[in-house]
């Protein structure tokens, strides 16, 4: 991909118990380089493991944040519970939106 990615780290794949489905955890130091930016849920575009993702930033009530890490993407990544997984990503433009093909 030809994307810049300002934010690079290591995430650790696991679930987030109340809404049942899989996530990547991001490091802590990570959020705290995104700063204010980080508690909007901003849209995002990256790679996880190096597989393209577009998505939001989510927040738990704790304080920790996540991106959803859906059942095709752990089967592209090859990447499950408890993996380490690389997360590279920056922040996207959020007036931005894909016109489909048949539109344009």
């Amino acid at each position: 991909m030809d994307f810049f990615y300002p934010f690079e780290a290591m995430g650790e794949v696991g679930h987030y118990a109340p809404m049942g489905y899989g996530v990547v955890w991001l490091p802590d130091d990570v959020l705290a380089t995104l700063g204010e930016e980080a508690r909007t849920r901003p849209r995002v575009v990256g790679e996880l493991q190096g597989r393209a993702f577009k998505g939001a930033l989510h927040r738990t009530a704790d304080g920790r944040a996540y991106f959803i890490f859906s059942k095709v993407m752990q089967k592209k990544t090859g990447c499950g519970d408890g993996d380490a997984i690389r997360v590279a990503f920056r922040l996207d433009d959020p007036d931005a939106f894909d016109v489909p093909v048949a539109l344009g």
